[in-house]
């Protein structure tokens, strides 16, 4: 093993990683980078991707980068996460969710497979905030019979009803940066183990209604901005 494949498995073994089947498209990748990130760019080590993270890669997994890695077999590309000196700003994300929402979009797989999770669907950016009785009559055909359920803490509202096991957050939280007061919203379960397609299919028709009330933006469980509805789903080259 030469020292190029031995540095990339070693970030391989310890980092988050992206594995693909095939090389994909580098304006595809970076198009859906940007679904999470919209500050991402292209830089010759990968994508910057937001504040002080990196995608880095393609890397062409050998067996030794297989072997060395501990990586599942059957697969051709790697991208790995890593971090930066240089802060390029942008929104915070999640390294696992990173890799998460990239491997389900791109048909791939996150190493290590990530945990359970209890998101559905959220909405930030928000330029409007919505009373609790419009939340609810908004959400009405979606959610039925939603109702108030109790403070989590000085800063979460929590709405539910009898028999569905999707909450909506309303989450309001001071930023220092623009000296306001902000509100997103999220759309979860208690125990991730109930999530079904359904499920998300509820939430992200939450997020979206939500979005289109207060101005915000409507991402998926992963972070990843919804596309339109018009937006036929795109299926990587394999």
């Amino acid at each position: 093993m030469g020292v190029t494949d031995f540095l990339s498995a070693r970030r391989l073994r310890t980092g988050h990683a992206l594995l693909l089947g095939y090389r994909p498209d580098p304006a595809l990748l970076l198009e859906t980078v940007r679904r999470c990130s919209p500050v991402a760019r292209a830089d010759r080590k990968g994508i910057r991707v937001t504040r002080k993270m990196r995608l880095r890669g393609p890397i062409d997994i050998t067996p030794a980068i297989e072997s060395r890695a501990g990586l599942p077999t059957g697969w051709r590309t790697a991208y790995v996460l890593e971090e930066t000196g240089r802060d390029i700003g942008g929104p915070y994300c999640a390294p696992w969710n990173v890799v998460e929402g990239l491997a389900r979009l791109l048909n791939g797989a996150a190493h290590p497979e990530p945990g359970p999770r209890d998101a559905l669907a959220s909405v930030v950016g928000c330029r409007e905030e919505m009373s609790p009785d419009r939340l609810v009559e908004l959400l009405a055909g979606v959610i039925p019979d939603l109702r108030v359920h109790e403070w989590a803490d000085d800063e979460t509202l929590v709405f539910r009803n009898g028999t569905s096991p999707i909450r909506v957050l309303a989450i309001r939280y001071h930023s220092e940066r623009e000296g306001r007061t902000n509100i997103e919203y999220e759309m979860d379960v208690e125990d991730p183990a109930s999530r079904t397609p359904d499920l998300f299919m509820t939430g992200e028709l939450a997020a979206r209604l939500i979005a289109g009330e207060t101005g915000g933006v409507a991402q998926d469980r992963d972070g990843f901005r919804l596309p339109d509805r018009d937006t036929p789903p795109h299926t990587p080259d394999l």
